[in-house]
């Protein structure tokens, strides 16, 4: 698939002449075949809802032209995978797919910036507490890469209303709660990541749950899920 920018300037060719040569120069290879275009519309996060959708799709008009002009040249374009980790519509607008990521797993991290989409967590990390200091609990999450970036919390623990998250060593993450005499070694929580993609590229396989009863300061609470 030929990767182009709309707008991240991460990684990618502006869709234009050089992505046709590009495009091009991929269907003549013998050893090579064109899979379709990829399009990430990841700089439009801020943008409030009716702005969001309106930047997203004028970022895409040069992505549509361009698919016109491959295929008027009679070069195939089978697909086009767009909204990649941010959904930014809420509906897959015609042409385009969405691929696996935030857009069928969700997290906390675009769940609170973004809460006009309607969206729910489809993916939870099982952690166990480790040890219990004074005050405070530690979670082992099995996630590396769940670090502390821009001291945000990596996950949102749905079992665990009130804590500071305070170092992040390894599998370990140092929480601090005032409930923390509530937890005995091996209790679990159960956290939503606030970044998907790279917590579910570190397991070969995951549970399926359709429903599951937590226990939060005593009370029971049911979550249903797929």
């Amino acid at each position: 698939m030929l990767d182009l920018d709309v707008g991240q300037h991460r990684t990618g060719l502006p869709a234009g002449p050089e992505a046709v040569t590009l495009y091009r120069a991929i269907a003549s290879s013998p050893n090579l075949t064109p899979g379709g275009l990829h399009a990430y519309d990841g700089p439009y996060l801020g943008c409030r809802s009716r702005n969001r959708k309106a930047a997203c799709n004028a970022a895409f008009a040069p992505v549509a032209k361009l698919r016109y002009e491959l295929q008027s040249a009679g070069l195939r374009v089978p697909r086009v995978v767009a909204v990649v980790r941010q959904p930014s519509l809420s509906r897959t607008p015609p042409g385009r797919r969405m691929q696996s990521g935030t857009t069928v797993f969700w997290d906390s991290g675009y769940g609170n910036k973004l809460r006009d989409l309607d969206f729910l967590p489809a993916a939870l990390v099982l952690t166990r507490v480790v040890s219990s200091p004074v005050r405070t609990a530690s979670a082992s999450t099995w996630v590396q890469s769940a670090r502390l970036r821009n001291a945000a919390p990596t996950l949102q623990f749905l079992n665990l209303p009130d804590y500071n998250a305070l170092t992040h060593s390894e599998e370990n993450l140092v929480i601090e709660t005032a409930n923390a005499d509530q937890f005995k070694i091996g209790d679990c929580l159960f956290g939503v990541p606030r970044h998907i993609c790279p917590t579910v590229a570190l397991y070969s396989s995951a549970t399926a749950l359709r429903t599951m009863k937590l226990s939060v300061r005593g009370r029971s609470q049911r979550v249903n899920g797929a």
